[in-house]
């Protein structure tokens, strides 16, 4: 009760276009833009230019991705954050955090766990050519054909309520067909009626049906795209995510971007690092992959042969992975929390012993 409370709730439209402007200045992780979702609050530097996006769950600030401000801001950044956050009583977590920032959040006192490797493409590089990629081929060509199209939706340009229609069938199927509620706040929405920078690719059967649709979201200012929402429909064809992405980031590259990324695959080799945390996250990749199919999504990266799988981190002050950090985690993402995660356990375990007798 008399602990300074100092924490501020609300967040204005000023404040969101202050972020939107320091994303395109700052914002160099490919999740910087899920920082714009209304999911989010917002720690403003008082001393340095720069932004912290985060939720407050269970005395747990948890933050999406890394601080918004040049690198020679972040350590006075940091610093100004922890003190808020030690006012507040809040322990810290960042999530996905880029392995350039990790000696700075150990020098100020954090502890660290690999949490994943992202799949990165150096558009200006990147072919089809090679065994390694034989697979998104034969997948492209068997779309193609089909007489499968792609096109680039823009409602910013002028909206067509058909095409986001069908957009929001398909993700109503999808989410039908999900184990678990859908995963929020260290992913984007569709935003179909507030765009801003993402950008719409869908793909078509020859009866101009959607089959199936992708949301990227800039980063770098534009330098880079994230495939950050990927959804088809239940019967599209095999080959048709594959040509979406392919043709995308086709088109991205002749614009002149330089980079695409696939995203997380999350918990990969998280082991790696070694420690509690890293045992916990690899046991959770082996043992209990049914719940988000983490293997299934990494293997489908994979046969895209991306040009270099970055590690992330998981980051937390002070420096002691602790239950209440990875039930914040869950919670924060998963809006039903652990009691969805547990629920959907034992819904596979009483099918697969159904399945036995």
């Amino acid at each position: 009760i008399l602990k300074p409370l100092v924490y501020q709730p609300f967040v204005t439209a000023l404040d969101k276009e202050k972020v939107r402007k320091l994303l395109n200045k700052y914002g160099t992780n490919s999740v910087s833009y899920i920082t714009i979702e209304d999911d989010k609050k917002y720690y403003f530097g008082n001393n340095v230019e720069g932004i912290i996006a985060y939720t407050a769950v269970s005395g747990v600030a948890v933050c999406a991705g890394d601080p918004i401000c040049s690198d020679e801001n972040m350590p006075l950044l940091i610093t100004e954050f922890i003190t808020y956050c030690k006012q507040n009583n809040f322990d810290i977590c960042f999530c996905h955090t880029l392995e350039k920032h990790i000696p700075l959040y150990t020098f100020l006192g954090f502890g660290k766990t690999k949490c994943g490797e992202e799949a990165i493409f150096d558009l200006e590089t990147y072919n089809l050519t090679g065994g390694k990629t034989a697979k998104i081929r034969n997948a492209i060509n068997h779309a193609s054909a089909l007489g499968i199209t792609i096109s680039e939706y823009k409602p910013l340009v002028k909206r067509d309520k058909l095409i986001e229609q069908q957009i929001s069938e398909i993700s109503h199927e999808w989410l039908k067909n999900k184990n678990s509620s859908e995963l929020s706040f260290m992913l984007g929405t569709i935003s179909l009626d507030n765009p801003i920078d993402r950008r719409y690719f869908a793909a078509y059967d020859n009866k101009a049906q959607m089959l199936g649709f992708i949301v990227f979201s800039p980063f770098g200012g534009g330098k880079g795209y994230l495939a950050d929402i990927t959804r088809r429909r239940n019967n599209a064809p095999i080959g048709v995510m594959e040509k979406i992405t392919i043709e995308a980031f086709n088109k991205m590259k002749l614009e002149g971007v330089k980079w695409g990324t696939l995203g997380l695959a999350p918990l990969v080799n998280a082991a790696d690092d070694g420690g509690v945390a890293g045992k916990l996250f690899e046991f959770v990749y082996e043992k209990l992959n049914s719940f988000y199919g983490f293997k299934g999504l990494y293997h489908y990266k994979k046969k895209y042969s991306p040009t270099i799988w970055e590690n992330r981190y998981i980051v937390y002050y002070p420096k002691i992975f602790t239950p209440k950090i990875a039930y914040s985690i869950i919670k924060a993402q998963n809006p039903k929390g652990v009691g969805d995660f547990l629920l959907v356990q034992l819904k596979s375990f009483l099918g697969t012993k159904k399945e036995e007798v």
